[in-house]
């Protein structure tokens, strides 16, 4: 028998030791849910987590994208988290994200322009339709969502969203585009044009930054 199928009987068996949750211990049935609900400091951070939760959500600009991101949070604390501190890693990266959609009303958005951003070159394999053919894009993944005030070119509302990816291209000058695949992985301080005609809510993976220059802090 493993190790992690005794630890879930031992859950399972010690009911008394459930505290409260965002959510109904007594339905708990993942391994990060039942790890929640029977550690006190952990179900303190889930309580409170809960309640930014909520006040992000009402503020959130984006009603759609807030879902989508909050969904695929969730899916990836559930597939990944099988200790205490993975989970109080979760906590505290959600918390930050969070309460950065919650200040969105008093936070300065960036319109279409020069900026000058930090962050995380990662790379992403999109499938370009009707053909099915891929494509290698690299986006700046910032540690914190930053506020993106949106003007539509042709249609819907200007409005204010929080995104924290955007697409590095440089249209003028090809070597840098070779440079920014020599920062994969890596933290850069990129600056450049924004678009933001095309910038949705966590998802920026669009033509979203035309890099004039991208170096190492």
């Amino acid at each position: 028998m493993t190790k992690p199928f005794i630890f879930l009987l031992l859950v399972a068996a010690v009911p008394s030791l459930s505290f409260a949750a965002s959510f109904d211990c007594s339905k708990a049935a993942s391994l990060p849910e039942m790890l929640i609900c029977n550690d006190q400091e952990l179900s303190k951070l889930d309580d409170e987590l809960g309640a930014i939760y909520l006040r992000a959500k009402a503020k959130a600009p984006d009603q759609t994208a807030f879902k989508q991101q909050t969904r695929a949070a969730w899916k990836w604390r559930e597939t990944n988290c099988h200790s205490k501190e993975c989970l109080l890693t979760w906590y505290a990266q959600r918390k930050a994200v969070l309460l950065e959609i919650d200040s969105v009303g008093t936070t300065k958005c960036l319109k279409t322009g020069l900026v000058k951003l930090k962050g995380f070159v990662v790379s992403e394999v999109l499938t370009l339709e009707p053909d099915g053919r891929q494509s290698m894009v690299y986006l700046l993944n910032t540690q914190k969502p930053v506020c993106i005030h949106v003007e539509p070119i042709d249609i819907g509302e200007a409005k204010d969203v929080m995104a924290n990816r955007f697409q590095l291209v440089s249209y003028s000058a090809p070597a840098i585009n070779d440079k920014i695949k020599q920062y994969l992985f890596k933290q850069v301080t990129v600056e450049g044009m924004l678009s933001t005609d095309n910038v949705t809510q966590y998802y920026a993976v669009s033509d979203a930054i035309d890099v004039k220059s991208i170096s190492a802090p």
